[in-house]
């Protein structure tokens, strides 16, 4: 596709991916940054949110985030157009490199810190400590995305400025737009590829006719020949694509442009992960067919970006798996083997006692509605709740955290005991599960809808709908013993939990609108994004919340909370 063709289908494809980012006084082009940042550079909600500063002040920066790995400070900015008419010239691009001079040295950062206060630039700068990541050195990448392709004058301010050491990634519609292809296509490559194996090269599992696992030596110029490397076809279970000039990257296009590194470059690279459905060797030839590279997306692209610097002594490690049709295999197999621990502590814990036993108690009360999902990758046709969701909504309501229910790697380390204790029962985590699908439901009373969208936001609101059940024994009791009255399998009372959420609703109402109202006072500066992660802020609020709740109930404008009456059908024995 030429550079600057009107891609009707991928502008359509992406508007629609757009506007579920929509939210009242947020830019358009933040909407497209937050899709960018979760799809592209794959950061969690939360994450991308408190990455994105698009509002006035910002010196015409739209976001920012910290790669501590790669030792880079990385600048965003976005242009969403409203419709396909045009271009991406070189006026914007020129702009927002402009903007570097910020970030010259730890001075030029000071002093933009002290000009943008109030802004959420300024909260960005001052929590990574921008100034002294500049003067340790950290490299500066611009990354500038757009739902227009470049036209010939931003393709030459490219080159120019990267000529300059200016580290420019542009995500135009042209290169969006195979990623966008990808997310609605097959995950396999169609195509058949065959390579040649050198005797002593390569390791079999299984008949050579059929292999499950195959790990074998081959050269990177025949891998540059797999199909689907130019439209990133072969890149759709990867986990992330092709990030620009990483340090990574960097390294190993420093390692393939050297022909003295190839003959040494299987003693240090770590290979890439293809899985197949169709997998054989006969006569020493690999042939494979409906295949995806799920690891090694970085080192494939250097491969064939430099492929006029590849040797025939450049040999690759490269670890070929099986799976015929089973996708979940698949799935479980690019995750793995993208994460930088390649067992995460939350598959170390799928197996430990507690788990097992929430599992199987969670799955016998209510394993008809929902399933206790301890790992991944295992089939479920019923709607699954994480263990790692489960251990976020216990520790808003039952261990008093919300602030830190976004911080999802703790709930498998030094939360897991709090969060997981003894005691801790299937039925009180699906009371919190129905808790926060009330909250969700009535969150549209929080007016600022970029607040209501923020990942935290839920968290807290289910927290204070704790706080105020706590306020009478019944709501203690709920809390403490919700089984008999949430639904259970085979259960002839479903109307009776039904009853509860009815009893439930106008509290959970109360406390959203009394929470909006909080947020309200703090007027239009309120930094939300810092707030709900702080103990302290969150304690102001929760003050506020059930004051005016508290008012409530003494003026009677308010009843408070009340179990339901029981009904006497006898429930069977689990």
């Amino acid at each position: 596709m030429p550079a600057t063709s009107l891609d009707r289908p991928a502008f359509d494809d992406l508007e629609s991916a757009c506007s579920v980012y929509g939210a009242k006084g947020r830019a358009q082009s933040a909407s497209l940054l937050l899709w960018f940042l979760e799809h592209i550079l794959r950061l969690d909600e939360v994450e991308a949110q408190d990455a994105v500063c698009d509002a006035s002040g910002d010196q015409g920066i739209d976001g920012l985030i910290v790669s501590e790995v790669d030792r880079e400070i990385i600048l965003l900015q976005s242009r969403r157009k409203k419709q396909l008419k045009g271009t991406l010239g070189d006026s914007d691009l020129r702009t927002f490199v402009g903007s570097k001079v910020h970030f010259a040295s730890g001075a030029t950062v000071r002093n933009l810190i002290s000009t943008t206060e109030g802004t959420e630039l300024h909260r960005l700068l001052v929590s990574h400590k921008i100034d002294e990541k500049i003067d340790a050195q950290y490299t500066l990448r611009l990354v500038f995305a757009c739902n227009a392709p470049c036209d010939d004058n931003a393709r030459r301010y490219i080159a120019a400025a990267t000529a300059q050491d200016v580290i420019l990634d542009v995500w135009d519609l042209t290169r969006l737009a195979p990623v966008l292809r990808q997310l609605k296509r097959e995950w396999f490559v169609q195509d058949r590829f065959r390579a040649k194996l050198e005797r002593a090269h390569f390791f079999v599992e299984g008949p050579k006719a059929s292999p499950n696992l195959v790990i074998a030596a081959i050269r990177a110029q025949d891998l540059i020949k797999l199909p689907g490397i130019s439209d990133f076809r072969v890149f759709a279970q990867n986990v992330r694509l092709g990030l620009g000039r990483t340090r990574v990257n960097r390294d190993i296009d420093r390692a393939v442009s050297n022909e003295d590194e190839h003959a040494r470059f299987l003693q240090f690279h770590n290979g890439l992960t293809i899985v197949a459905r169709e997998l054989s060797i006969g006569h020493n030839w690999l042939t494979m067919k409906n295949y995806s590279v799920c690891n090694g997306c970085q080192s494939l692209l250097s491969f064939w970006n430099n492929s006029s610097s590849l040797t025939p002594d450049l040999w690759v490690l490269v670890r070929l798996v099986k799976v015929g049709a089973d996708r979940d295999l698949a799935e479980s197999i690019a995750y793995r083997t993208n994460n930088q621990n390649p067992i995460s502590l939350r598959d170390l814990s799928a197996n430990d006692a507690v788990q097992l036993q929430l599992k199987a108690e969670f799955d016998g009360y209510f394993g008809d509605l929902c399933i206790y999902a301890i790992k991944r990758g295992a089939a479920s046709a019923l709607d699954e709740l994480p263990n790692e969701t489960a251990g976020q909504l216990l520790l808003a309501l039952y261990n008093g955290k919300p602030w830190s229910a976004h911080q999802k790697y703790r709930i498998f380390e030094d939360f897991r005991v709090v969060i997981f204790r003894y005691g801790r029962t299937a039925p009180q985590i699906r009371l919190a599960q129905l808790l926060m699908t009330l909250v969700q439901a009535e969150l549209s009373e929080i007016k600022n809808e970029r607040i209501r969208k923020y990942g935290l936001t839920r968290f807290v609101a289910l927290w204070l709908v704790g706080e105020v059940l706590r306020l009478s024994p019944d709501g203690g009791s709920l809390l403490d013993s919700p089984l008999p009255y949430l639904r259970i399998r085979d259960d002839v009372g479903r109307d009776f939990e039904n009853q509860l959420c009815e009893h439930l609703r106008p509290i959970v109402s109360s406390i959203v609108v009394d929470l909006d109202v909080a947020f309200e006072e703090r007027g239009t500066g309120f930094d939300y994004k810092s707030a709900l992660k702080s103990e302290k802020e969150v304690m102001s609020i929760r003050m506020e919340v059930l004051r005016g709740l508290k008012k409530d109930l003494r003026t009677g404008r308010m009843s408070a909370f009340t179990l339901p009456v029981k009904h006497h059908t006898a429930r069977k024995k689990k």
